[in-house]
């Protein structure tokens, strides 16, 4: 999973490397950065290592960083090692620095696919946020930072005077304060609407189940009684029962093998054995047809475990499809509205 942001910046590309270069002046555009421990100043050099501490969740979060690729003034890319518990947890960050129409374009990728998280976390974040910021996000307080005059006439200097140990409250206090935005997500939107279709069509059907569930319990009955009761495999080699059984209806006999309409029934030996004691054969039954159709019956009529499962999907897909797109659109008019 990649998280990926870009901007245009009004300034030329020595002026955008020695911000993103050099750890420790990443402190006056990420508020997050608490401290920069290097062995050297200026802008970082191939292999270099060093120790950063981020402020994550309200707690300062040690990470080990290694420069895996330099090539002054066009990309740069950072690997992030942190202790993650039982493993290593790894962040690659990469910035990418190209020519522009009236500067340069900077794009930052992240990539988390080493991060260690619970899948449905994973998915859920796959599906709803490739990338998150604030109105204001890193890039854009970069953007102000580098533009600055101050900044463009510094560009040579590259960071000489800087400390090698650096607190974010020190290189902030030059910078006018941010206001802290809302947070506004941009949903892929095209996994919303797959989302919301599979909803849709799981709700259709749950829905559909639902109503038969609802007539059948009030379908006639009539006397049977079963004729197979064994344990069958199937093509995969699971185990299940196998009930067949008998009824007349005003003289014509039919014949049905569907015990309900939706219970999930356990596969394996042991499910199997439950359901072929509780219908062994030659047992008498009662059994509910469909009196427009009469070769449709049931031995268990009512509504059922899977049709109560297929509406809760189908509304969870739902819910899960819209609620990043009514989300994003909420914070989109709020930020017009204060703009206004």
């Amino acid at each position: 999973m990649q998280l990926r942001e870009s901007i245009d910046i009004a300034a030329d590309a020595g002026a955008v490397w020695r911000f993103v270069a050099d750890p420790v002046l990443h402190g006056r555009w990420n508020p997050k950065v608490v401290s920069v421990q290097r062995t050297s100043s200026g802008p970082v050099l191939p292999n270099e290592r060093f120790e950063m501490v981020y402020r994550m969740s309200g707690q300062p979060r040690h990470s080990w960083v290694e420069v895996e690729t330099c090539d002054p003034l066009c990309r740069l890319v950072f690997v992030h090692r942190m202790n993650g518990g039982l493993r290593e947890q790894v962040a690659r960050e990469t910035y990418e620095i190209s020519p522009s129409r009236g500067g340069v374009r900077v794009v930052q990728t992240i990539d988390l696919s080493q991060i260690t998280a619970p899948w449905p976390w994973r998915l859920l974040l796959w599906f709803i946020c490739p990338f998150s910021k604030s109105e204001s996000g890193y890039l854009d307080a970069l953007k102000r930072v580098v533009e600055q005059p101050e900044a463009k006439t510094e560009s040579s200097a590259l960071g000489s005077e800087f400390p090698i140990t650096v607190n974010s409250d020190q290189v902030n206090s030059d910078v006018q304060p941010r206001v802290k935005e809302p947070v506004r997500f941009y949903p892929k939107w095209k996994a919303c609407l797959v989302l919301v279709l599979l909803g849709l069509i799981i709700l259709f059907f749950g829905v559909k189940d639902w109503m038969r569930d609802r007539d059948d319990q009030n379908w006639p009955s009539a006397p049977g009684i079963v004729r197979t009761a064994k344990i069958a495999e199937s093509m995969d080699g699971d185990k299940y029962a196998e009930i067949a059984y008998e009824y007349q209806v005003e003289g014509v006999s039919y014949s049905s093998s569907r015990i309900s309409y939706g219970h999930f029934w356990p596969f394996g030996t042991a499910g199997a054995e439950r359901i072929v004691s509780r219908y062994p054969q030659g047992t008498k039954v009662t059994v509910f047809y469909d009196p427009q159709d009469r070769k449709a019956a049931t031995l268990e009529p009512g509504f059922t475990d899977r049709t109560w499962t297929a509406i809760a999907s189908g509304v969870g897909f739902l819910l899960w499809g819209t609620l990043p797109i009514l989300f994003f659109l909420m914070r989109k008019k709020d930020a017009t509205t204060n703009k206004v």
